[in-house]
């Protein structure tokens, strides 16, 4: 089913992602970015879901963005997940905000508040953005992705994107922004100690269950090495992709 472009706010709330945070993990943006280059669909559209404290991500891919695909991927998403979601900021795109999306986080993870972007307001889901063009763009690039027999390795690849971003990665938060006295520079920024995700997670939660794993698979894994796989991986998915013409294999 398809999702198109959401009519509906099924009475959510709209509000900056930035309101809704409240200093400890588990407060997501979530957000898709569209794999077609430039042509019509059909294509995968990659799911991003950022945590606001921990800067943790997670990342899938959804065919077409229809609602049933998009849910598959936010459960495999979420199961990886080292801790709950507590709050979950979407921007007003249907393939999150739709009845079948709503209903399974009603029902399956009772107690998760939902909000979701203003309208004609970006901004309000900017961290997930920001992950979006740092790391989804950069990797697959204008690539289209329509080959639906790609689907299970393209989910792999998402499940070792995140391990490498999460464990390997450092990355700085921005802690004030003001006024600067200059004319040549509108804001001065202060940025805080730059710390993979992991490390974040460790500091806020250090007595979190999951802590254990965390470290065993950063000790086992090779981060340059692991950085090389998924670099293979997406070539290989780059070398098999659709002529360009819009018509894709099912």
């Amino acid at each position: 089913r398809r999702s198109g472009r959401n009519k509906q706010s099924f009475g959510i709330a709209a509000c900056p992602g930035k309101a809704i945070e409240d200093g400890r993990p588990g407060v997501f943006q979530f957000d898709s970015v569209a794999h077609g280059g430039g042509l019509p669909e059909p294509f995968f559209w990659s799911l991003n879901m950022t945590d606001a404290e921990t800067q943790w991500c997670e990342f899938g891919f959804s065919w077409c963005r229809s609602a049933e695909a998009t849910l598959a991927a936010f459960k495999a998403m979420t199961a990886r997940l080292p801790f709950p979601v507590r709050k979950l900021h979407p921007d007003n795109g249907g393939e999150a905000i739709n009845a079948i999306m709503l209903g399974h986080i009603a029902k399956a993870m009772p107690g998760v508040e939902v909000f979701r972007s203003r309208p004609y307001h970006k901004n309000d889901n900017c961290r997930v953005e920001q992950k979006n063009g740092a790391i989804l763009r950069p990797y697959f690039g204008a690539m289209r992705l329509d080959l639906r027999k790609q689907e299970r390795e393209l989910g792999n690849i998402a499940r070792l994107l995140a391990l490498y971003t999460n464990l390997f990665v450092p990355v700085k938060k921005l802690v004030r922004k003001e006024l600067a006295d200059a004319k040549a520079v509108k804001y001065r920024l202060t940025f805080d100690k730059p710390r993979t995700p992991f490390q974040r997670l460790r500091e806020l939660e250090p007595g979190n269950p999951n802590l254990s794993r965390l470290e065993e698979c950063y000790r086992n894994t090779n981060a340059i090495a692991l950085r090389l796989e998924i670099g293979r991986r997406i070539r290989e998915i780059g070398r098999a992709v659709a002529p360009t013409g819009g018509r894709s294999e099912e």
